[in-house]
């Protein structure tokens, strides 16, 4: 009786290690395959659909859950299947210990569910041979969303300034997907929605600015001033928000499920035969009124010059004409108390006067007379 409980003890223990052993080793082989079971690397998740639909949505992103329904932590206040930050002392993950440890979800039956794959394609930023950052274009069937932040690249062309001179940027722009079921089920490829509202900004943007608004703002390569820069990063985030074409004027997070948390305006260039051209006549355009703007400066200060010289010399004449006068009226006051020397003084002074004819005063009454009313219209 004793060895038969020992070799049932020695079964179960051997089972119970075997399992152990081999049950995870079994799991994550079928997870590779998505039978029954599947992985989901950090910062991104997996849609679950049965006969075409929706099923459920699986998340893994440190910090964060989907307001999934009837699961634990649902939020019936928040929008299904929302991106949404962590509550402490919330758990959200329902699953086993042995699926926690092996990073394991469940999936279902394969004839009845599957996870959900599509066609994706989209621009990013890599390094070329040369050590700087280029934009390139990639695509791949795929069966995962990234839920972390992600930069997408965009080149926009045939945009054209106020004054119709054909130019292209390029974009980067920072995106998060705040609700994975309506960024994939609300529209067949939303990262081409993305794209195509922000080419419309853009077109809007780039067609307020003139050409030499343009030329005046930029670096050689195309690189934007900080302003531009900051002008445009605030017009394309405010998608987010409200989409200005849409009649309830609802932003792309709630009708597509996408956040654009930054834009980064890195190029803006001047493109067709006529860049050339178009550069060498505002280069020499900005010359041109450069030395205009000198040349005034200059005539402008000759000027000055010239006013200030005028200025004084009549300020001086001004002074002295004040002087001579102050003189003459001391000079026929000293006259009139002294009449009879007076008299004599005029007399010689009359003589001395250059002239065809010679005027002597003798008569001392009308001497008085005519020196009093000098004396009376100086002195006013």
């Amino acid at each position: 009786m004793n060895a038969i409980l020992i070799g049932t003890a020695s079964t179960i223990a051997i089972t119970a290690a075997v399992y152990s052993i081999g049950m995870p080793i079994l799991l994550t082989n079928m997870a590779k395959q998505d039978f029954l079971v599947t992985t989901i690397g950090e910062g991104s998740g997996k849609v679950i659909v049965a006969n075409g639909a929706l099923r459920d949505i699986k998340m893994v992103r440190k910090g964060f859950h989907l307001n999934r329904p009837g699961k634990p932590g649902y939020d019936p206040s928040k929008r299904n299947y929302e991106n949404l930050p962590d509550i402490p002392g919330v758990n959200y993950d329902e699953r086993s210990n042995l699926f926690q440890e092996h990073n394991l979800h469940w999936v279902g039956l394969p004839w009845q569910h599957q996870i959900y794959t599509y066609k994706f394609a989209w621009s990013e930023l890599k390094k070329n041979a040369n050590g700087t950052q280029e934009i390139v274009t990639r695509e791949a069937e795929t069966d995962i969303f990234i839920a972390n932040d992600f930069h997408y690249g965009m080149v926009l062309e045939e945009l054209r300034t106020f004054d119709n001179v054909p130019t292209k940027i390029e974009v980067v722009i920072t995106v998060w997907i705040n609700n994975p079921e309506r960024a994939l089920f609300a529209t067949n490829d939303w990262l081409n929605i993305v794209h195509t509202l922000v080419e419309s900004v853009s077109k809007d943007y780039v067609g307020a600015l003139t050409f030499d608004q343009i030329r005046s703002e930029k670096d050689e390569d195309g690189t934007p001033s900080d302003r531009l820069k900051q002008e445009y990063s605030l017009i394309v985030t405010a998608l987010t928000e409200t989409i200005e074409d849409r009649p309830d004027r609802k932003g792309m997070a709630e009708v597509y499920g996408v956040t654009i948390k930054s834009a980064n305006l890195r190029k803006i260039i001047v493109t067709g035969e006529t860049a050339t051209e178009l550069t060498k006549a505002s280069t020499a355009k900005y010359t041109a009124e450069t030395n205009a703007a000198a040349q005034q400066v200059k005539t402008d200060a000759d000027a000055y010059t010239t006013r200030t010289i005028a200025d004084a010399d009549a300020y001086a004449t001004l002074e002295e004409g004040k002087s001579k006068a102050a003189a003459d009226k001391a000079r026929f006051t000293v006259i009139s108390e002294n009449m009879e020397a007076a008299r004599l003084l005029l007399g010689t002074e009359a003589l001395k006067t250059p002239g065809q004819g010679k005027v002597i005063i003798a008569d001392s009454d009308l001497v008085s007379a005519a020196l009093k009313a000098a004396i009376t219209k100086v002195g006013a």
